[in-house]
């Protein structure tokens, strides 16, 4: 995912901070999120002052976005498994941080007719 400028929280020495406390219920005990990709993108909306939150949310977003294009365990066949060529993955970066060589390695999905942009 690349998002425009200032919309990632960039931390001194990137030192991510921890995940805080408001957040303590966003991934399980065995670290597997717990919330869908619409309860991660209305909580980033509602943590707009808390650039910890914000960060963690938008990494969360990404995963939940990725997770959605895996499988499901009931449609694992062989011959579905056999049609996913590798892993899905996501990073999420700022345009200003994302690299050429990035760029030639990913896949396009192309989500903007999904919703109306926001007004700026």
């Amino acid at each position: 995912m690349v998002l425009k400028p200032g919309v990632l929280p960039i931390f001194a020495g990137d030192d991510i901070p921890p995940i805080p406390d408001s957040l303590r219920n966003l991934r399980g005990q065995d670290g597997a999120l717990r919330w869908k990709a619409n309860q991660i993108a209305e909580a980033i909306e509602g943590h707009a002052e808390d650039p910890p939150a914000r960060y963690h949310l938008w990494l969360a977003l990404g995963e939940a976005w990725a997770s959605a294009c895996k499988p499901k365990a009931k449609f694992r066949t062989p011959e579905v498994m056999s049609a996913v060529v590798g892993d899905i993955d996501v990073d999420v970066t700022t345009a200003e941080e994302y690299r050429y060589s990035q760029y030639k390695v990913s896949e396009e999905l192309d989500l903007d007719h999904l919703s109306s942009p926001k007004p700026e």
